[in-house]
């Protein structure tokens, strides 16, 4: 939203933004484990549990494989973190801090989420060293942590004009259409609507299905649908909105999953009174809006019991800026 929000602004004032977004190469598989400990101390976390987790690094023993071979001896390990540890995402999320917290110092903005990462700057009286400076921070920053990028799936994207210095200067991938970040491709153009990078909507239907014959417990397949199914396309339902005739869809395999053997020609209204309605998915996404917009009255420290008498114009910003979303949804 802090982005949408600058390019809101940008596009207001006349100003001009450039966003780098960079995609890191095995960052788990890479991150130096003995230096990432250490950040995490620093930082306060838990020594009980860094040092259980250095110990198990330590008695740790691997076999490399390359081009069909296979290493003749087991190595103990100093680089790369386990996948599907759920403290290896805490581990991540301590070592990208740092990186933010970098980046904020020389007044760049940033968005992390694991290894995506990205920042931005309108374009100002400094011009754009800060962005410069903020990619060397960042390739020192990288040198230090054993990660690399990968070049092909970085872009440079500019809201305005284009500067063709800088892109010369930083290398990526001009976009002028879209930036993606964190599954999501922000519009550039003030004609375009905001879409979902990752949405698949074959594979949800299939995930729809496979709910409906998964297990015979209603509360199991409400549960299912809500984790397995909505997550897929309410998770920014501030910033995006999946096309009508894809939502109608997507509630009659709902009401499938739900009641398998609901009469074809009963009134919808009921089937979704029975099944619930917070199962509708148009109604999970104006849920799902709401909640974002309650999310940026807290954050401007409106106590929770006036959130209904709150006028819309006090959130920070216009709200048709952070969340283009929310006025079709009321």
């Amino acid at each position: 939203m802090i982005l949408q929000a600058a390019l809101e602004e940008g596009r207001l004032n006349g100003s001009t933004l450039a966003i780098i977004t960079e995609d890191l190469r095995k960052c788990y598989d890479s991150l130096h484990i003995g230096i990432t400990l250490t950040t995490a101390a620093m930082l306060g976390a838990n020594f009980s549990i860094l040092n259980l987790v250095g110990r198990f690094y330590a008695q740790s023993r691997r076999v490399f494989r390359l081009r069909g071979h296979i290493s003749s001896s087991w190595h103990v390990v100093r680089h790369g973190l386990v996948q599907g540890c759920p403290f290896s995402v805490v581990l991540l999320g301590f070592m990208m801090s740092v990186w933010a917290w970098a980046m904020r110092r020389i007044g760049v903005a940033t968005s992390v989420f694991l290894d995506d990462r990205a920042w931005w700057q309108v374009t100002g009286p400094m011009g754009w060293r800060p962005m410069l400076r903020a990619r060397a921070i960042t390739r020192a920053f990288d040198d230090i942590y054993g990660l690399t990028i990968n070049v092909d799936k970085c872009r440079l994207s500019f809201a305005g004009n284009v500067d063709q210095n800088l892109a010369a200067e930083v290398g990526y991938i001009v976009d002028l259409d879209f930036v993606d970040l964190l599954g999501v491709r922000l519009s550039l153009r003030c004609a375009e609507q905001n879409q979902y990078r990752r949405y698949d909507r074959d594979q949800l239907i299939q995930c729809l299905r496979s709910i409906g014959v998964a297990t015979r417990r209603i509360e199991w397949r409400r549960m299912l649908v809500r984790t397995m199914g909505f997550a897929k396309f309410v998770w920014a339902a501030g910033l995006v909105r999946l096309p009508d005739h894809d939502l109608q869809l997507i509630g009659g395999l709902v009401l499938r999953a739900l009641l398998r053997s609901w009469p074809r020609a009963a009134a919808h209204v009921m089937l979704w009174a029975m099944a619930g309605w917070s199962l509708h998915p148009e109604v999970a996404h104006d849920i799902a809006v709401l909640r974002a917009y309650v999310r940026l009255l807290r954050e401007r420290d409106i106590s929770p019991h006036w959130y209904e008498d709150t006028p819309l114009t006090y959130s920070c910003g216009s709200p048709d800026t952070l969340l283009p979303q929310l006025r079709p949804s009321l």
